[in-house]
């Protein structure tokens, strides 16, 4: 990364996080990588469900996602599991039952 790329990283880090909540809950629904550049303490549970509503992979920023957040992410992509450092079990079964599965016959 060259310094203008991380210049304008930490501008968007800036702006994000003076953001309203009432601003933040609405970027979250329409702006795929919110969560990468807003503080974790700035995260409730309806901007991260927003996000991985949008992108399931959006998980990777989220500390200790509820249930509902990790099924709204699973539902959205099936392999955002791998960005959940303990998904729940109904998570994981959900993730299984998402996975189309083609089974060849071997001879």
């Amino acid at each position: 990364m060259n310094i203008q790329e991380y210049q304008a990283k930490v501008k968007l880090k800036v702006w994000v996080n003076n953001l309203s909540p009432e601003e933040l809950v609405k970027c979250a629904k329409q702006c795929i990588g919110l969560l990468e550049y807003l503080d974790p303490e700035k995260q409730t549970e309806e901007i991260q469900l927003n996000a991985v509503t949008l992108n399931g992979e959006a998980i990777r920023y989220i500390e200790n996602p509820s249930e509902s957040v990790q099924l709204a992410a699973v539902k959205q992509n099936k392999d955002a599991t791998q960005y959940i450092k303990n998904p729940l079990e109904a998570v994981q079964l959900l993730a299984v039952k998402q996975k189309k599965w083609i089974c060849y016959p071997t001879y």
